[in-house]
Formats: structure tokens, C-alpha cells, sequence
């Protein structure tokens, strides 16, 4: 068996290869990473491991610089649910774990850190540690749900929506998805989060317009939310949600999730991953399990090379006087701060 960097460039056997399992994701396919080198000027390295020329297992890392702060090997920047290995064999995950470290001190990382469900056993063993700050991803068995599975409070903020004639269609035209990032971003700000950077949206826009959708929910003509999903193979992964303030009663967040159930079960999907949140986010959870959402425990597994990365605590729960003073920045300076500071905080 060799294990080494993915060769074809058209990642046509990779991307065979991944949807073999049911759980793969938007960032488990070949395209993504040409997405984020692009984007973010990230270094991937898409580990494989083939067997007389057949796949057998995959790994995908990231190599993340900046000046003055160092490198780190990452499976995989941009979210906190997706990074384990993709192998049927244990021992395939094993190897494509230890090419992942000799990469990492081959090119002075100061840390690798891996992604994803918690209890893996295959990274514990390889002596990383599991460190896992309370967060949590929920899916929707999308075929599963209609409007009687779901609970009743959930039903009432649905009719509200159809009641009140607010319209959810996708957005087509990269203006469109300009409208939904200038929503995002100050929704971030108001969350204390860094946003994405305009590069981002347009690059999938351009880039991977069958698996990066937005979905804009209008009033009366009036842009007033919508949704960013990444879809692939079977599941869609709701990224961001954004309603605007003044209309956060009218139930649209509940709309905007029934509107992609809907749209997901018609285009094929069998999943909808509602994306991260903390454990102790009880209104949260309660919002996810209404539409029977099925939650799991998240980890982020680190392998020390002579840097310890700051652990989930400090990034969830930390930093408070810096949130307060971003909240009050100009939204203007946080965009421009934010397409910064992302490129290393991933």
C-alpha cells in the first residue's frame, strides 16, 4: 500500500472514492481545496492511501500559515464536524494518520489537529489528544421529516411565514449572493465572530455552483434573510442562517429551515446537518431537535509538534473584551478585519 499525496489532478477517483460512504461532505470532495487555496492561499495536501492503483483511504490536510504566528496542519480548516479519515480499514486510517504527522514536521508544523466525531480511536492511538469543549453537530434525517413529525411550536412559526407571503427561492445571480454576505457579515459581527470575506462567497458562487447554494427569503420585495448551504453526495450542510432583527418574529428561522427540507427532499438529499453549536445551548437544541435533529459530541483532536493551539474553552467562551469591542467596530472595518484574521483563525 502507498500512502502519498493525491496525484490526478482532476480528482475524478477521489471523488469516486468519497461517495462510497454515506457521511461524506462538501469538504470531503476533490474540488473544495481548489476552492480554498484560492481563497485563502492555504496549502492542501490531499493525503490517499491506493492499493495497485485503487483507493483505499483518504485524508485531507491543510497546511495554515501566517507571518509572525507560525504553521499548523489542520483536517480540516472552516468547520469542526468533518476531518476523521475516510478508510473502510482501521489500518488504513492508522497510516494515513502517520503520513499526516511526518508531513506536519517535515514542513515545521507547530501542531496537527483533526476534526470530528468524538471517541475515535485510531487518533488516540497515535497519541493526539482529545479535547473536546462542548460542541455538537445536529442532523436531520431529511426523507423522514413532514410537517406532522415536527413539533408544534415549530408548525405555528411555519404557518406564520406562509401566512405573512414571505417568499424563499434561491438566489441565482452573484449579486444576489453579495445581498446574503452583507447580512452575514453583520450578522457576525453582532455574534462577535469574524466573517468569511467576500472571496469566499464569490470563489463558490464561480467555482462550485451545484454544491454551494444561497437561499434568500423576501417580504413584500424586502430581502429580510436567507440561508448558505454546501451541499454534496447525500447531505446539505446548512453553514449560516441570517435573519434580520427586526423581523425575527416573524418565525423565519424555522421557515428557512423547513423551506430546505423541502427543497432538499425534492432535489434528493438524505441529510440536513444543522451545523455546530455548544451543548449547553439549551434554546438551540430545543430549536434543532423540533424538526428531529439527531445530535453527536464533537472533539478536536491535537497532536502537539512544539506549539499547544488554544484549547475550545478560549475560543467559544474566551476573548471577552476583544467580542465587546468588535460588536462596536464599523461594520466596514470588521469585513476588512475579518477576510484578515480568518485566514488563520479556521
Amino acid at each position: 500500500m502507498r500512502v502519498g499525496a493525491y496525484q490526478d489532478s482532476d480528482g475524478r477517483r477521489w471523488d469516486a472514492f468519497v461517495r462510497r460512504f454515506d457521511d461524506a461532505t462538501f469538504y470531503h470532495q476533490h474540488a473544495w481545496y481548489r476552492v480554498m487555496q484560492a481563497t485563502f492561499g492555504h496549502r492542501p495536501h490531499l493525503l490517499c492511501a491506493e492499493d495497485g492503483g485503487e483507493v483505499q483511504g483518504i485524508l485531507p490536510v491543510v497546511e495554515v500559515r501566517a507571518p509572525g504566528l507560525g504553521r499548523k496542519l489542520i483536517a480540516t480548516p472552516y468547520q469542526a464536524s468533518v476531518g476523521l479519515p475516510l478508510a473502510e480499514d482501521p489500518a488504513v486510517a492508522e497510516a494515513l494518520i502517520r503520513h499526516a504527522v511526518e508531513l506536519a514536521r517535515a514542513n515545521r508544523c507547530g501542531y496537527v489537529e483533526v476534526r470530528g466525531a468524538s471517541g475515535y480511536a485510531p487518533l488516540l492511538a497515535a497519541g493526539f489528544k482529545e479535547r473536546h469543549g462542548g460542541t455538537q453537530d445536529s442532523t436531520i434525517p431529511i426523507q423522514q421529516v413532514d410537517r406532522s413529525t415536527i413539533v408544534r411550536g415549530h408548525r405555528q412559526d411555519i404557518n406564520r411565514v406562509e401566512r405573512l407571503g414571505i417568499e424563499i427561492k434561491e438566489a441565482r445571480t452573484l449579486w444576489e449572493w453579495r445581498a446574503f454576505y452583507e447580512m452575514f457579515e453583520e450578522a457576525q459581527r453582532g455574534f462577535a465572530a469574524i466573517g468569511l470575506g467576500w472571496a469566499f462567497f464569490r470563489n463558490l458562487f464561480l467555482d462550485l455552483p451545484h454544491h454551494a447554494k444561497v437561499r434568500l427569503a423576501r417580504l413584500d420585495g424586502e430581502l429580510i434573510g436567507g440561508s448558505f448551504l454546501l451541499c454534496y453526495h447525500r447531505t446539505i450542510i446548512s453553514k449560516q442562517a441570517v435573519v434580520k432583527p427586526e423581523h425575527a418574529r416573524t418565525g423565519l428561522g424555522k421557515g428557512l429551515v423547513w423551506s430546505t427540507l423541502n427543497w432538499g427532499k425534492d432535489a434528493g438529499y438524505d441529510f440536513l446537518n444543522l451545523g455546530i453549536s455548544l451543548e449547553s445551548q439549551a434554546a438551540v437544541k430545543s430549536f434543532k431537535e423540533g424538526f428531529g435533529a439527531v445530535s453527536r459530541s464533537l472533539s478536536s483532536y491535537v497532536l502537539p509538534l512544539g506549539t499547544e493551539p488554544p484549547s475550545y474553552e478560549d475560543l467559544y467562551e474566551g476573548y471577552g473584551l476583544a467580542k465587546q469591542v468588535w460588536r462596536k467596530m464599523p461594520l466596514p472595518a470588521t469585513k476588512l478585519a475579518g477576510a484578515v484574521l480568518t485566514r488563520w483563525f479556521c
